[in-house]
């Protein structure tokens, strides 16, 4: 999987991709995707959890189309970025067909986010997911990029791209 990801960061330094910004209504969070992903309303959508406050949706080969959303909670306003690691490693670990690591740092937009890696069994069949994760001032936003397995491997450097365009505006 690492290759993957050597391979995403090189192809992002050296192919931009047209993109637009997106923003969730009423938060201080940009981040960019191509123009030809949309953003869907979560609020049409039962199973999107309360925290999920914007869904953007590109185009795929499947069903399940890749997809990336933020999702933000409070937290406790001394919860270091370390301890919410260690909190979404045994969410995901909790079911034992998940399989998850953490990256490591990336810069998005001068944010320091924090990067785990996600192999999961869906309804859809085998689905990858890979989350940034920023904790600051008692809010964890989390980015989160889901593809079949099968896709994965092409949407990474969207999905790469998009996460270092992240940026918290004032």
């Amino acid at each position: 999987m690492r290759f993957y990801t050597v391979i995403s960061l090189l192809v992002v330094l050296i192919s931009p991709l047209a993109a637009r910004d997106f923003r969730p209504a009423g938060l201080p969070y940009t981040i960019s995707l191509p123009d030809r992903w949309n953003q869907i309303e979560t609020s049409q959508i039962e199973a999107i959890p309360a925290s999920v406050k914007l869904l953007v949706r590109g185009e795929g080969e499947y069903e399940l189309p890749p997809t990336v959303n933020i999702a933000v909670e409070q937290v406790a306003p001394t919860l270091s970025t370390g301890d919410y690691l260690k909190s979404v490693q045994a969410l995901h670990s909790a079911n034992l067909m998940n399989r998850c690591w953490q990256l490591g740092p990336l810069t998005g937009g001068g944010e320091p986010l924090e990067l785990v890696q996600v192999q999961m069994e869906s309804s859809w069949g085998p689905v990858e997911l890979l989350q940034a994760i920023l904790v600051r001032d008692g809010q964890a936003c989390v980015i989160t990029a889901s593809a079949r397995q099968e896709e994965f491997g092409q949407q990474l450097p969207i999905f790469i791209q998009a996460m270092q365009s992240f940026k918290v505006v004032k």
